[in-house]
């Protein structure tokens, strides 16, 4: 038994209809703005706006720095993980995510530097420990 990359077989189907679709005379539509991980491969998270970024286009992204070797495995994780429907502030107030979708802007900087820092202050070092790196990425200092 063969087992081929389903991403191999998702770049065939892809050309395949797109010759399909010159053959037809049918005309596809491409959107003009580019995804956060389909940018220049030497652009640092810095010139990304966390603050104002899609679950959708953040999962790009880690996806992409994880190929490229520059993040782990644990950062990726954190980094493509669904946001929960509620979460704590620093004033200990609730927060409704519910309606954060794939492709409504959300302000992931400062969540997951409330996240670290709640970790830290309640002592939870697991959740530090995993939260640091993200936070660091983030917050990446441009150069």
């Amino acid at each position: 038994m063969e087992i081929n990359s389903l991403r191999s077989y998702y770049n065939y189907g892809f050309r395949n209809n797109t010759r399909l679709s010159k053959a037809s005379g049918i005309e596809i539509d491409t959107p003009t703005s580019v995804s956060a991980s389909s940018q220049s491969g030497d652009q640092n998270a810095s010139n990304l706006d966390f603050s104002s970024m899609t679950p959708r286009d953040l999962r790009e992204l880690a996806r992409a720095r994880l190929e490229d070797g520059l993040i782990d495995q644990e950062t990726f994780s954190v980094l493509s993980e669904q946001l929960p429907l509620e979460t704590v502030d620093m004033s200990g107030r609730i927060i409704d995510l519910s309606g954060i979708t794939d492709t409504t802007a959300f302000d992931f900087r400062t969540y997951f530097e409330n996240q670290l820092n709640l970790a830290l202050s309640i002592g939870d070092t697991r959740l530090s420990q995993s939260l640091a790196p993200v936070v660091s990425f983030v917050n990446a200092p441009a150069g």
